[in-house]
């Protein structure tokens, strides 16, 4: 994604002019073959640039432009309009919940295998050997997953925004081997990043 970043506003621009209801923006987790060019997925700079524009673009573009891989967007909207803290900030956590790995998804691979998002290879049973409800409720990776706000690690751990984000889970396990580690890719609380300097 670092090389066509810069194509972004034109993407939107063609979309709103075939009057699309959706644009999803992907942006590379190196995770798989996708570790073979990871060298392309964005920091923690690039993210929030392309946070920042998808915020700004949002007032305009007739479609929703919804993040994947980057659920520091909740974060970031909640931070401009000053939702940091109290009740308001609780109940945005109890509405947006960031990353859903896990918690609002998961991922039947062919074979059977569950896994918390296309992204996160971390196995939680096999529907063709349990009932996937079973796997739901008990799944050990699936339990940390949604509880993870008492969990996290890094500055995801300590972060006021971890209910509404909790910040990206397979990328956080791409850099480290753990998905519960702090996300990479997460731009709050740096220099113009937004955030109170603790995400």
């Amino acid at each position: 994604m670092t090389r066509n970043l810069g194509e972004i506003p034109a993407i939107v621009e063609l979309v709103d002019g075939l009057d699309a209801a959706i644009i999803l923006v992907y942006q590379l987790v190196p995770i798989g073959r996708g570790e073979k060019i990871g060298d392309f997925a964005l920091g923690a700079e690039a993210n929030g640039q392309l946070v920042r524009f998808m915020a700004e673009a949002q007032q305009s573009s007739r479609a929703i432009i919804e993040p994947v891989a980057a659920p520091q967007y909740f974060a970031y909207i909640l931070d401009r309009n000053g939702i940091t803290g109290g009740m308001a900030l609780r109940l945005a956590g109890s509405l947006l919940h960031g990353c859903s790995a896990g918690r609002g998804f998961v991922y039947i691979r062919p074979d059977g295998t569950v896994v918390p998002c296309p992204f996160l290879p971390v196995p939680c049973g096999n529907v063709r050997e349990r009932p996937f409800s079973e796997i739901w409720r008990e799944s050990p990776v699936l339990e940390r997953l949604r509880g993870r706000e008492t969990s996290l690690k890094g500055k995801c751990g300590s972060c006021p925004f971890r209910t509404a984000c909790g910040g990206c889970r397979a990328r956080a396990y791409a850099a480290t081997g753990d998905f519960l580690q702090e996300d990479p890719s997460c731009f709050m609380g740096t220099p113009g990043g937004g955030g109170n300097g603790t995400s």
